[in-house]
């Protein structure tokens, strides 16, 4: 019985954030990644930098944990500092990037 009221209670509970997207700094040809959680696991995000998809590189990735969904970026350009937002069912985070010119 227990594990049908529990298994409910998530089915009803409303997908929400429990972590959103934060702004982030990053130094040229460092790794960054972007992160939010939600409430509800085994779902699909899309992710988007200045409203269009992200097109991927060779060292970027899109990773999901559980109910956390990662935007991995391998080595920061700053054609990559942008606006980044997370789609996630009817729920959207959006916060900005800033890649810091490496020190020559």
């Amino acid at each position: 019985m227990k594990i049908i009221v529990l298994f409910l209670f998530l089915f009803l509970e409303s997908l929400k954030f429990i972590k959103e997207l934060a702004e982030t700094r990053v130094i040229e040809e460092h790794t960054v990644t972007l992160e939010c959680e939600v409430n509800q696991p085994g779902l699909t995000a899309v992710w988007l930098k200045d409203g269009q998809p992200v097109v991927l590189r060779k060292s970027d990735s899109i990773r999901v944990k559980d109910r956390v969904h990662s935007l991995v970026i391998g080595s920061a350009e700053i054609d990559d500092e942008a606006k980044y937002t997370v789609q996630i069912g009817d729920l959207e985070s959006s916060a900005p990037l800033f890649v810091e010119g490496k020190l020559r």
